[in-house]
C-alpha cells in the first residue's frame, strides 16, 4: 500500500538531514498524521475522504475519539522526480480544529511487482517445494528480484560466519549480484552508503566439492530441510536510493557444484523466496572464489 504522512518536527530535532524518502524519526514535541491505503486508491485528481479516526496521529490534541473528516486530493505523483503534491482539508466535527491547504512532498515508490504462485522464469516455475539438484537448469543464471527481471552480472563464493540461535557457525556463501561491483570480491552491499546493488544470497553447510549436490527449504508448518542449505534471502534497494529492505525468512534452494579451484566455483543454482515479488534465480553460474570473512 501507500502511506501519506505529514510531519511537524520539534525545533531541536536532528533528523532534518535525513536521506530522501526515509521517514522522520519521532522526537519529543514532534507531531504527525499518517494514512495508509492500497496503492490503487491513491489516484491523481480523485478526492479521498475518510474519518479522522482512520488516520494515525501523534501528539495532536484532537480529543479522543477524534470525530471529524479528512479530504485529500493528489495533484501530482511523479516517480521520476520523487515528487507528490495535492491539497488536504481536516475538520473536526465541532468546527474547533482544522488544517487545510496545499502540500508538496516526497513520492517514494517501490519497485516491487507482485507475482502469483504460478510465476515462472525461463520456463522454470517458482515453487515453495523441495527441488532436486540433479534437475537444475543449465542455461546461464537468470533472476527475478522483487517481481522484476534481473540479469545476474556477477557471483562470489566465500566462507563466512552466520548465526544459528545465537551460535556462530561457518557457512559457504553464494552471492548473486544484479550489477557487477567494482571489486570482484566486494562484500555484500547492505546500506545506502554502499554501492546500491540488489543481491540474492544462498548459504550452504559443506565446502564446495566438484560433483556435490545440496538442497534445503524452510517453509511454514512442518516444511523444513536446512541441513545442507541453511538460509537464503534477497536484499533490495528502492529507486530513491535510500530505502533498503531484506526478505530472509522462508525459502527453497538447491545447488549442483560442477568444478572448484582456488579461483572460482562453477555450478547450477535454484532459489525461490516467498516475498511479494516471488524472487527467484535459476541456472548455471561461475562464482569468483573470495577470501573468507570473519
Amino acid at each position: 500500500g501507500g502511506q501519506l504522512g505529514f510531519y511537524q518536527l520539534a525545533p531541536d530535532h536532528r533528523g532534518r538531514d535525513r536521506a530522501r524518502c526515509v521517514e522522520p524519526m519521532p522526537s519529543p514535541g514532534s507531531r504527525a498524521m499518517t494514512k495508509y491505503l492500497p496503492i490503487a486508491e491513491w489516484k491523481v485528481g480523485v478526492p479521498l475522504e475518510s474519518e479522522i479516526d482512520d488516520w494515525g496521529v501523534t501528539d495532536i490534541a484532537l480529543g479522543d475519539p477524534h470525530p471529524g473528516t479528512v479530504r485529500v486530493t493528489l495533484s501530482a505523483k511523479d516517480a521520476a522526480s520523487f515528487r507528490v503534491a495535492g491539497t488536504i482539508e481536516v475538520k473536526s466535527a465541532d468546527g474547533t480544529w482544522q488544517l487545510a491547504g496545499p502540500f508538496v512532498g516526497e513520492y517514494c515508490p517501490t519497485k516491487v511487482v507482485p507475482r502469483g504462485d504460478d510465476a515462472a522464469l525461463a520456463g522454470v516455475r517458482w515453487t515453495k517445494d523441495a527441488v532436486d539438484p540433479a534437475t537444475l537448469a543449465t542455461a546461464p543464471v537468470a533472476a527475478v528480484i522483487a517481481g522484476g527481471p534481473a540479469s545476474i552480472a556477477h557471483a562470489t563464493w566465500r566462507e563466512v560466519t552466520r548465526y544459528d540461535g545465537g551460535t556462530a557457525v561457518r557457512r559457504q556463501e553464494l552471492l548473486l549480484f544484479a550489477t557487477a561491483p567494482a571489486d570482484p570480491c566486494a562484500e555484500r552491499p547492505m546500506t545506502r552508503d554502499a554501492a546500491k546493488i540488489d543481491t540474492i544470497a544462498v548459504w550452504s553447510v559443506a565446502a564446495p566439492v566438484a560433483g556435490a549436490h545440496a538442497a534445503g527449504l524452510l517453509g511454514s508448518g512442518d516444511a523444513k530441510q536446512i541441513d545442507q542449505i541453511s538460509e537464503a534471502d534477497v536484499s533490495v534497494f528502492e529507486p530513491d536510493g535510500a530505502r533498503h529492505w531484506l526478505y530472509s525468512q522462508y525459502f527453497t534452494a538447491a545447488l549442483a557444484i560442477e568444478a572448484v579451484d582456488d579461483k572460482q566455483v562453477t555450478g547450477r543454482v535454484f532459489v525461490a523466496l516467498p516475498d511479494q515479488g516471488k524472487t527467484m534465480a535459476t541456472g548455471a553460474f561461475t562464482a569468483v572464489r573470495c577470501p573468507p570473512l570473519p
